[in-house]
């Protein structure tokens, strides 16, 4: 599941970067606060390409056992994603209109 993930996020959008903001571990997991950017060029979820520059947050949790991962939870701010990308309207703001294709 993740593997399509970021398969679909790369064939979207360009120039993608991936920051750890923070790292910790303790027993046998680690967590990571990250924040990802990019520009949105290519069709991303039937929106499509806006030229903007966006970012999202999120957090990765991962459990390790013998130096592997074996099990991935994660958290990522899409409504926030969809904001930026102008999809979604921010409450209080006017509503945002864009044609989407449906699966």
């Amino acid at each position: 599941m993740a593997e399509r993930a970021f398969a679909l996020a790369l064939a979207a959008f360009s120039d993608v970067r991936h920051a750890v903001e923070d790292q910790t571990a303790e027993g046998g997991r680690a967590g990571s606060r990250i924040t990802g950017t990019g520009v949105c060029t290519g069709e991303f979820l039937g929106v499509p390409p806006t030229g903007r520059r966006v970012s999202m947050s999120g957090i990765a949790i991962h459990r390790v056992q013998d130096g592997r991962i074996v099990e991935h939870w994660a958290q990522i701010d899409a409504l926030g994603l969809l904001q930026r990308l102008g999809v979604v309207s921010t409450p209080g703001t006017a509503s945002v209109s864009t044609s989407m294709s449906q699966p």
